[in-house]
């Protein structure tokens, strides 16, 4: 068999197994669950126009903006609200990402920098943890790759078509998670006009023209049209919902101050494993003005230009962020392997690096088996299986690296599936190791079964501290009988009795209910009132 059928084999069957495996993917106590209730809501009462997480309570909205969430709502419409429906969509999408991808490198006629950014991208480590939750990264991911992709297109070609493409991209990028979409592209496109003859070229012959003028009409268009339906649902609170997406996020307060955020290089360094080896040498920070605008300096010039504004500008130190720079990583790595397979290059360092990563894993697995219980009391043992079997494939990267070609590059990429496929089935298993919440339900059932209602109380103006807001168990334990959001409705319905109602720790003792508190940790309680 050839290695190139091999490759495309091993990955369709990666791809099959990763909707298949589905089932063994819990929903993780995180905001995903914030996303899922909304998804849920948005379906079963219909709120496509407010997405809320307090069915009635207008002022539960998400402070993102709405295209997010009605994408994720497509399928779990189609096929019902559970917890397997609400994880396919970013599977679907994930998936779509990787084919947009290669296809558009394959017209470049770029066939192995295609292929291998292509299977790059499918089994980082960031695409992968997020393809698996209802989350929004992937989808942003999507609409800033393509996005780069068109304005790439346009400067190489100037052709208008591209521009318009690269508008469109941009205000859905706006809708689906609001001002990422323009700073990851502006930034791009800001970085090429100084390093790049080609490149300002191209952006300063549009300015003024009536293309430009058209682009900016059809931008703020289709952003008025996509928020401006929400006010019918929102009305006097519309200004206030407009000024949390725009304003109050907590991604775009993040922006604003300069420091040196440290933890941006590790999150950078983990987004693209098991492939960090290769990319960190991959990296080039040669840039010539009069230099050809190639695909390897345009991702060099977009991956470096955003990581810098993450590091020096963005507080918000969080890995899902990296999503949106996996493409360009993929492509640096894509470049990279062709150097080591194709040209023989070099590669001691990566070599190197890939050793220092098993070795990093092997001490890992070491202390885990010395003190399994981490911190907060969970058994960290769960994940040793599918740590093992990374560590395999990093063994296998310098067995590779050592003396490379086609069929050893296969194996290597066999075994990073084969990682991910355990990982995969082991999820739940790690997941409900390090989920505190996962009994509560049962408690939450047997007191239905005794003919109580189902209250979830969330009053608002509270200051959140976890961001999930008791949405896992909102989700897991089904719709609830009623929803309260008011201190007074709360308070008759506790003299009324005959409930098990679901709340924070500071909502319940500021109502003063001698109620009998059946569970209860740091945030969230479980009372049963008579």
């Amino acid at each position: 068999m050839r290695a190139k059928t091999f490759l495309i084999i091993t990955f369709v069957l990666f791809i099959i197994i990763s909707f298949v495996s589905l089932p063994h993917n819990p929903l993780i106590n995180d905001d995903a669950t914030m996303y899922a209730v909304a998804i849920r809501n948005t379906i079963h009462f219909n709120e496509w126009l407010a997405p809320l997480i307090t069915p009635g309570d207008m002022t539960s909205f998400l402070d993102k903006p709405p295209l997010g969430i009605w994408l994720l709502s497509i399928i779990p419409k189609l096929g019902g609200v559970n917890e397997v429906t609400i994880h396919i969509s970013n599977v679907v999408y994930y998936t779509l990402m990787i084919g947009f991808l290669y296809v558009f490198l394959l017209k470049k006629r770029h066939r192995r920098i295609a292929l291998y950014s292509a299977l790059t991208l499918a089994t980082s480590m960031t695409m992968i943890l997020f393809a698996r939750t209802p989350k929004l990264d992937i989808l942003i991911a999507f609409g800033i790759m393509m996005s780069h992709l068109f304005i790439f297109q346009y400067i190489k070609k100037r052709q208008i078509r591209y521009l318009y493409y690269f508008t469109i991209s941009v205000a859905m990028g706006v809708l689906i998670k609001s001002g990422f979409a323009i700073i990851m592209p502006g930034l791009t496109l800001l970085s090429l006009i100084i390093l790049n003859k080609s490149a300002r070229g191209s952006f300063f012959k549009i300015i003024g023209t009536k293309h430009f003028y058209l682009c900016l009409i059809l931008l703020l268009a289709i952003l008025s049209v996509g928020l401006g339906v929400q006010y019918f649902a929102y009305q006097d609170l519309f200004s206030i919902y407009l000024k949390s997406i725009f304003i109050h996020s907590k991604y775009n307060t993040s922006y604003f101050g300069f420091g040196f955020n440290k933890p941006v290089i590790l999150f950078m360094l983990i987004s693209i494993f098991p492939w960090t080896p290769l990319f960190i040498t991959s990296i080039n920070f040669r840039f010539k003005f009069n230099q050809p605008l190639t695909l390897r300096y345009f991702s060099a010039v977009w991956l470096l230009s955003n990581f810098f504004f993450l590091l020096l500008f963005f507080n918000q130190t969080d890995i899902r962020t990296f999503t949106m720079l996996i493409v360009p990583m993929s492509i640096l790595v894509a470049y990279k392997l062709v150097s080591i397979q194709v040209f023989n290059k070099k590669r001691l360092v990566e070599s190197i690096w890939a050793i220092f990563f098993v070795l990093i894993f092997a001490i890992l697995i070491v202390s885990i088996l010395k003190n399994p219980l981490n911190a907060s009391g969970f058994d960290q043992r769960s994940i040793l299986i599918s740590l093992s079997f990374f560590v395999i494939s990093e063994i296998i990267m310098v067995f590779y690296l050592v003396k490379p070609n086609a069929s050893r590059y296969g194996i290597l990429f066999f075994s990073v599936c084969l990682s991910y496929v355990i990982l995969f089935y082991q999820t739940s298993i790690i997941a409900n190791a390090f989920n505190p919440y996962i009994k509560w339900t049962d408690v939450i059932s047997n007191e239905k079964k005794k003919g109580k209602q189902f209250v979830i109380y969330r009053p608002i103006g509270r200051e959140l501290r976890m961001s999930s807001d008791l949405c896992y168990l909102d989700f897991k334990s089904g719709l609830a009988d009623i929803y309260i959001w008011q201190r007074d409705d709360m308070i008759m319905l506790i003299k009324q009795g005959g409930v098990v109602v679901l709340t924070d720790n500071g909502s319940f003792a500021d109502l003063s209910s001698s109620g009998n508190v059946l569970v209860q940790d740091k945030y969230s309680t479980i009372v049963s009132i008579d």
